[in-house]
């Protein structure tokens, strides 16, 4: 007696208002969390490093347990950015290559057309909004840069992994730039990504199929109506010919297995072949206070650098300064009012002392500060002292 009730007429179709269309399946939806909660942890432990001197960020950090405690947590979530990222390439070729759906998240022609549509319907020129399909033009366009962001992140935190290993192939001045894109990337994935996309499609559509996998059949008309129309018409899903489809998978599979091993092995050997700044020193050791002239406990240079003639004393340009481009160049970079990043800057000299003086490391302000370890931007202890040799060695470029 009631069933009339349940249906109601938008943009001259007839809807059942308690039925739902799924979008999303549990295995999908769970690719989603996986990836809210790596980049939320990269934000959360990247941006305060970003901007150390900020109060705020001095005290996410202490409750992260120190600076080297929340480089060990970022780098985890990279590390589980990058799987989810590989995982959703091999599942992308799948659907597209073994299943034959169709690309729905390519940009069309037809995606111009809505939106301008779209802007035409937000400025009263339109009565109704564009019929569009499984995707609509914004979510298309959050897709793709969603997909830059991750490339740009993996490309550039990468490049800071293992400053070292790079600059031996790459002038060093790829370092501080990929830390400023890294950064500024950062600030886009947390304004448009979360900000806009939260706002836009959780908030004002009421969208909640990434956690429940539905949308019910308004949302889905008022959104997707093109998809609607080919689900009420059985042309949403066009049948497969198994014969192939097997043949198709006995390809995948095994291109799938290597191309994923040899990426993950990649990624793997790359961030843990070669100790970078990552590595922790031991407890922070007070500093005692007696007022210019106190005396702070420095980090013994191993006895092996300058004993074995064997390995080669480090210079400017092979080792202190690719090290202090990653470790420092993001704050006291090229412009800034303490530049670390250039020879001749960090030897001129700097208030409240000279940042290096060439044979003399306790007189260098640059070693001061490293050793009182609390610095946002700390060395670990070996940084330190390759810092404190090359100092002594009289700083040779």
């Amino acid at each position: 007696m009631n069933e009339p009730f349940n249906r109601l007429i938008i943009r001259d179709r007839i809807v059942r208002v308690d039925r739902v269309f799924q979008r999303f399946d549990w295995f999908h939806r769970l690719e989603h969390l996986v990836l809210m909660l790596a980049v939320g942890v990269l934000l959360l432990t990247g941006l305060p490093q970003k901007f150390a001197q900020s109060p705020l960020s001095i005290t996410l950090i202490g409750w992260l347990g120190g600076i080297q405690a929340a480089r060990q947590i970022h780098r985890a979530a990279a590390i589980l950015l990058m799987g989810v990222a590989l995982f959703h390439a091999l599942d992308t070729a799948y659907r597209f290559y073994v299943l034959r759906l169709p690309p729905h998240v390519l940009l069309l022609r037809s995606d111009l057309r809505d939106l301008l549509h779209g802007l035409r319907h937000r400025l009263g020129r339109a009565d109704d909004p564009p019929d569009m399909g499984r995707f609509t033009y914004y979510e298309k366009l959050l897709y793709w840069a969603v997909v830059w962001s991750v490339l740009v992140l993996v490309v550039t935190g990468l490049a800071m992994w293992n400053p070292i290993a790079i600059t031996r192939f790459l002038t060093g001045e790829i370092i501080p730039a990929a830390k400023r894109a890294h950064g500024s990337e950062a600030l886009l994935v947390l304004i448009v990504g979360v900000g806009w996309h939260v706002w836009h499609v959780v908030i004002q559509q009421r969208n909640w199929s990434i956690f429940t996998g539905v949308l019910t059949e308004p949302q889905q008309i008022r959104y997707h109506g093109i998809e609607w129309d080919a689900i009420m018409a059985g042309r949403d899903r066009l049948p497969l010919d198994m014969m192939a489809t097997r043949r198709r998978k006995r390809i995948f599979f095994p291109v799938a297995a290597l191309a994923g091993l040899a990426l993950a092995g990649g990624i793997g050997f790359f961030v843990s072949f070669e100790e970078t700044a990552v590595i922790t020193h031991g407890e922070r050791q007070p500093v005692e206070k007696g007022g210019a002239d106190a005396v702070v406990p420095l980090p013994a240079a191993p006895a092996t650098v300058g004993a074995a003639p064997s390995l080669p004393a480090p210079t400017w340009r092979a080792d202190v300064g690719p090290l202090l481009r990653a470790e420092c160049g993001e704050c006291h970079g090229t412009g800034s009012a303490l530049d670390l990043t250039d020879y001749d800057a960090i030897l001129s000299g700097a208030p409240p002392g000279p940042v290096v003086v060439p044979g003399d490391p306790a007189s260098s302000a640059l070693v001061l500060v490293q050793a009182a370890r609390d610095h946002p931007g700390q060395l670990s202890g070996d940084e330190l002292a390759t810092v404190i040799v090359w100092i002594a060695d009289g700083a040779p470029r």
